[in-house]
């Protein structure tokens, strides 16, 4: 499951990843999850997507009223298109609730689904990896994700193209390599593994 996913432009300090259901500034987009009737309404803008493959509205919520259960079906998601979002090359911050059943494998929170363009987020057993695809894999190193709990997790990739990675409002780790993702040719997507 997941509950309140923020895309920001620019980078955030630790004490602004703080992890209410306040949508911050420089949000460029933000999704809440609150209506059953509208579960890839964008908050912040435009970037409305589409649910697909089984992803379902549940009142089991950190937060807010709802999240979106991606778990009903093999790999549910929401498609939110590739407007804006492809010009994201740098300098940004993904945040999301998540609630994960059990932690194995890649679960991506937000990202492409092309192995080797665009960029994808989210935990891969009891890391956080942040994926600039056909680039560098960014990994947090092991953390305490528990399963069947809510945790919040953020990853900010700065001007300087460092990952920084957040659980619970605390710095969890950090990686310097790599560089830019390749320009994405595809659709990004809430919640929808692989890659």
């Amino acid at each position: 499951e997941i509950r309140t996913l923020t895309l920001q432009g620019g980078t955030v300090t630790t004490s602004e990843v703080g992890y209410g259901a306040v949508m911050p500034t420089d949000t460029l987009a933000y999704y809440s999850f609150d209506d059953v009737d509208n579960l890839g309404q964008d908050g912040a803008g435009t970037h409305h997507g589409t649910p697909a493959a089984g992803a379902s509205f549940t009142a089991d919520a950190q937060v807010g009223a709802g999240a979106v259960d991606v778990t009903n079906a093999a790999d549910g998601y929401i498609n939110v298109g590739s407007t804006d979002f492809n010009a994201m090359t740098n300098d940004f911050t993904i945040a999301a609730f998540i609630k994960p059943d059990a932690l194995s494998g890649i679960q991506r929170i937000f990202g492409t689904r092309n192995g080797t363009t665009g960029f994808g987020f989210g935990p891969m057993g009891n890391d956080l990896r942040f994926t600039t695809y056909g680039v560098t894999d960014y990994n947090s190193g092991d953390i305490t994700i528990a399963g069947g709990a809510w945790s919040h997790i953020a990853v900010t990739f700065d001007a300087s193209n460092k990952a920084t990675f957040y659980l619970n409002g605390s710095q969890v780790g950090n990686m310097t390599t790599g560089g830019v993702p390749n320009a994405p040719t595809t659709d990004f997507y809430i919640g929808r593994t692989g890659g």
